[in-house]
């Protein structure tokens, strides 16, 4: 299944967070993963199977993907907006992919890791974030006014 995003800077949180833990992910992913992401802001909200996860920190989850011709690692935590999509790798994945902020990429995840959403839960995202998908890296106004909606309609990662 492919999964289109734009790529956006991030706030450097999953370099601390993922970087506490590379000993562990390089024990369950097999790869010597750089601590920093390449961040992706999907054009449609995508809920990843929680159940096929790589669990670390609790509630921070990996799945397998590729990105043209690299083996990538999907990165989300719980409450992850489900337009939101971290990739981790062995490389950095900016230079080696040669994109900037605002580029297409398209991530290739096995169908069965994405679960299909409600059509009312569809709805709600096109509601709440469709035109602003990117603001989830820039409008932390906006995050909080629609926080509450979010968990209300289920637009959130599950653990």
């Amino acid at each position: 299944m492919e999964v289109v995003g734009r790529v956006s800077s991030g706030r450097r949180k999953a370099t601390a967070d993922i970087g506490r833990h590379l000993d562990q992910l390089k024990a369950e992913t097999g790869h010597d993963l750089i601590a920093g992401t390449l961040n992706l802001c999907l054009t449609r909200p995508v809920r990843l199977d929680p159940s096929s996860a790589i669990r670390f920190d609790k509630a921070r989850m990996l799945w397998p993907a590729r990105v043209a011709d690299v083996d990538v690692w999907a990165y989300r935590w719980q409450g992850c907006k489900l337009h939101v999509l971290e990739l981790v790798a062995d490389r950095m994945l900016r230079s080696h992919l040669a994109v900037n902020d605002g580029d297409r990429v398209v991530v290739t995840v096995t169908p069965g890791l994405v679960t299909r959403l409600p059509a009312l839960e569809s709805a709600a995202w096109v509601v709440l974030w469709a035109g602003r998908e990117s603001w989830y890296y820039s409008g932390e106004k906006y995050q909080a006014r629609v926080r509450r909606w979010e968990k209300r309609l289920g637009l959130l990662q599950r653990a």
